[in-house]
Parts: C-alpha cells; structure tokens; sequence
C-alpha cells in the first residue's frame, strides 16, 4: 500500500481518537523531524522537547485538528514554529540573535552521495559554496525538495 495512503489513515484513526496511529505517525517522522529541528539550533534537548510538545498538542487539540493533506509537512510546519518562538523567547533572555547563518548547511568531500556522482569534487565543491551563500530560508526549501523529498505542495 502506498506511504501516503497509510499517514492519511492514520491521520484519519488519530482524529477519531486512536492513539497507536499517532505512535506510527510518529515512529515513521521521528528521525527527519529531529533532523530537521537540529538544523535551527544544535541544542539536542530542544529539539528533542519540541518534538514532544508538538506530539503532545496533537494530542490536545485532536478535536480542532483539520484533514493535514501531508502529515510530514504538517509536523515539520509545527515543529518549525514551535522550535522559532522557543528560539526567540531564548534570544530575549539571553539577548542573542536569533538568525542562524549556520542552519541548513551542507558539506561536499569525495564522498558525498547526496549530489550526483558523476560531478567532481571541484564540481561539487562550488555547488556547496553557492548552495551556503543563499539565505536560509531558501536553503531549507532546497532541502526539503531534494533531501526530504516532499512535493512543492508540501513545501509551501
């Protein structure tokens, strides 16, 4: 059966209230959801304790809950805003700013299995440079097409 017929019916069970659907939702999200969250701050207890509150608002708001038409793209929207308002509650108590130049960088050596092979390392090398230089927010588009693989749907 195809991965998304099974989230839309686990989606579906959850709404109606069964709580082991949303433990295979969560099984089947949980490593590129921290992934994704370790791309906004290195701080591992964060995102780790921002993937659980989002699980545990699910769990809340179940009956407020609309159809999600990409259950991963609907979890990694809340993980986004959940880990950007913890981030910038952060910032206002320590006075940092909350703009990470860092978040969603990729690294190119020989080895590098994610950028086609048949490129050299230099090749390689200055798709890196030119990936880095563009803003984050247009960095993590790139990696949610081609390193998450979600449709432009589900992105936007």
């Amino acid at each position: 059966m195809d991965v998304k017929v099974i989230e839309i019916e686990d989606w579906q069970s959850f709404m109606m209230g069964d709580i082991e659907a949303l433990g295979r939702i969560y099984s089947r999200h949980i490593d590129a959801l921290y992934q994704y969250g370790m791309q906004f701050t290195s701080n591992k207890s964060q995102v780790k304790d921002s993937i659980q509150d989002v699980f545990h608002r699910l769990i809340d708001d179940r009956k407020k809950i609309g159809q999600a038409r990409s259950v991963k793209a609907y979890l990694m929207a809340c993980l986004r805003r959940k880990l950007l308002l913890a981030l910038e509650a952060e910032r206002k108590s320590v006075d940092l700013p909350i703009e990470n130049h860092e978040a969603f960088q990729i690294k190119v050596d020989a080895s590098a299995y994610f950028l086609n092979s048949s490129l050299t390392l230099d090749q390689k090398k200055i798709l890196e440079h030119h990936y880095n230089a563009l803003p984050v927010r247009q960095r993590e588009m790139i990696i949610m097409r081609f390193f998450e693989d979600m449709p432009y749907e589900e992105i936007a």
